[in-house]
């Protein structure tokens, strides 16, 4: 298996406008910040398939090479990190308008899903997760 450094190398060869922040929150707990820094309007602007999974496998060998990747949760967050994307999304203001039934309105295609560990990364876009993993009980004498 490829470790983490090899695995983040190879992202940026590939491509230069993806930017991945890992910051620790607490004991087994990581916020995952994963950018796409490429303009919209560009040719070459392209959506990202990132496979969180694999990235959070990397990350928890890379810091305990010599134990099995443990169950963890992974919930996505509003862009500063402090609530579910789903309560983001529920608080959000609609603002009613005289044009709310027309259908030749752009409408938002954001996906906010996670299909087999993998998100969407569109050009512009910031997305926040949270990792918690859930080690078996730890063995260390007290």
């Amino acid at each position: 298996m490829k470790s983490l450094r090899d695995h983040f190398k190879e992202l940026k060869e590939v491509n230069v406008a993806l930017k991945l922040v890992f910051v620790p929150i607490a004991k087994n707990k990581l916020l995952f910040r994963l950018e796409n820094n490429q303009d919209q309007f560009d040719a070459d602007a392209q959506t990202y398939p990132i496979d969180m999974g694999h990235l959070i496998d990397l990350m928890w060998q890379g810091s305990n090479p010599f134990s099995e990747v443990p169950e963890y949760t992974l919930t996505e967050t509003s862009v500063t990190g402090n609530m579910p994307v789903e309560e983001m999304q529920s608080r959000r203001i609609i603002w009613k308008t005289v044009d709310d039934d027309r259908e030749d309105l752009v409408k938002s295609k954001i996906d906010y899903g996670i299909k087999d560990g993998v998100v969407s990364l569109e050009p512009q876009r910031i997305r926040v997760f949270i990792v918690e993993y859930k080690p078996a009980a730890e063995d260390f004498l007290q």
